[in-house]
């Protein structure tokens, strides 16, 4: 089942109907996903992602879903719709860190980063996956960002993210590169090459 966060809009102003349709849909979505039907998993979680529009719900929970749909979609391997719910999943954890309101705790703030990295990782990958060398490189430039924020400079994540920024800024001329703020070359550290995320959970687990 996509998580279901509290963070942004309270659940007493949503539309009761709709936020229990939402619920519903998302959790059909997740069975069907457990059985290998990514088919019906794709339609059901749709469906989510339009009762939470329509109920009002927080940027967070549809930023949720978004990036749910486009870890289903890169399992389907349709990269062009992937990279689309991946960039639907930044711009709503995006809205929702800019919402100073929501985010009242230090832990809410770093749940909702780490989200916004998981979205940049994939909407990375995607990218690659259809050669467009440049925009992969600015989405993992923005992951590292925030991987060294909320993971730390020494993680794992962050050194591989640290890895993949310098193999791809070899494919990518130097001018296109200006722009960029590329981390300092050194040598690559033990890289996996398998992707971390599709290791993940298609979708994310309650």
């Amino acid at each position: 089942v996509v998580e279901q966060g509290t963070t942004g809009a309270n659940s007493e102003n949503l539309n009761p109907v709709l936020k229990l349709q939402a619920t519903t849909y998302n959790n059909i979505g997740y069975l069907f996903s457990q059985a290998g039907n990514l088919e019906n998993a794709y339609a059901y979680l749709i469906k989510t992602l339009d009762a939470e529009t329509r109920s009002g719900c927080s940027s967070y929970k549809k930023g949720l879903t978004s990036l749910a749909l486009s870890n289903l979609l890169t399992k389907m391997e349709n990269s062009k719709d992937a990279i689309k719910f991946a960039n639907s999943a930044i711009q709503e954890f995006q809205n929702a860190l800019n919402s100073s309101g929501d985010m009242d705790t230090p832990e809410k703030l770093t749940k909702v980063k780490g989200k916004l990295l998981s979205a940049y990782e994939i909407a990375a990958m995607t990218a690659g996956m259809q050669m467009r060398n440049e925009e992969a490189l600015q989405f993992y430039e923005e992951a590292y960002k925030i991987a060294e924020e909320v993971c730390g400079h020494d993680d794992k994540r962050t050194k591989e993210l640290k890895n993949k920024m310098q193999e791809l800024s070899k494919l990518v001329p130097k001018k296109k590169q200006e722009k960029s703020k590329l981390a300092e070359p050194e040598e690559l550290i033990g890289e996996d090459k398998s992707s971390r995320i599709t290791k993940e959970s298609i979708i994310a687990t309650t």
